[in-house]
């Protein structure tokens, strides 16, 4: 019986704990991010009672569809980590560091395609490019039902040099590895080793 009695009283203590840690905080946080490299994405945040309340989860996606000179594009963003927050107020505000996972697919569909040795094929050929990147950022979260936030770190990976482009031709089918590397030289802010980043966004947090 007195056993029982003080695993109760130690559950009632936790229980108790957890309530005060997470009384003030709002856990769930939906918004929109505007930036580089993602453009527009959705993010969903989660504030975990862990490390009272300052270590935070979430995930964000971008998808989009557009066409520029001859090159048709299917684009879509997705990253996954953690947020740590600093401070004493505990609440999932206010200054924090981010460690996560980005992963960028494009799927292209070239029209008149030019191969490496000049040659112009009348017709669409097809491509996929792909970045892998760990990214690592420091942020800023301000509000509490309605918040805003902005963000400015670096994503670490390697920019891919060649892509496989194949495609099918008047009934002839071509393949071929083409170097993509004056291409991706010719970008505004994007480096061999990765990507800068650099958002801000706002959202809703219940």
């Amino acid at each position: 019986m007195k056993r029982m009695i003080c695993i109760m009283l130690m559950v009632g203590s936790l229980t108790a704990i957890c309530q005060n840690n997470t009384t003030d905080v709002r856990p769930y946080r939906l918004g929109l991010k505007i930036g580089a490299p993602n453009a527009a994405s959705l993010e969903f945040e989660y504030v975990t009672p862990a490390l009272h309340n300052s270590l935070a989860l979430f995930a964000n996606y971008t998808g989009a569809n557009f066409k520029v000179d001859q090159v048709n594009t299917s684009s879509n963003i997705f990253e996954i980590g953690s947020n740590i927050y600093f401070g004493e107020n505990r609440e999932g505000k206010g200054l924090y560091g981010t460690l996560s996972y980005q992963n960028i697919t494009s799927n292209l569909s070239i029209e008149n395609y030019e191969a490496e040795d000049g040659t112009i094929y009348e017709g669409d050929a097809k491509t996929k490019v792909s970045y892998n990147g760990l990214n690592v950022k420091i942020g800023a979260k301000l509000g509490r039902n309605f918040f805003f936030r902005t963000e400015l770190g670096y994503s670490f990976g390697e920019i891919p040099k060649e892509i496989f482009v194949e495609g099918n031709f008047e009934g002839e089918p071509i393949s071929e590895t083409a170097s993509i590397e004056s291409e991706i030289d010719d970008l505004p802010f994007i480096f061999q080793n990765g990507l800068p980043i650099f958002n801000i966004g706002f959202g809703f947090a219940f």
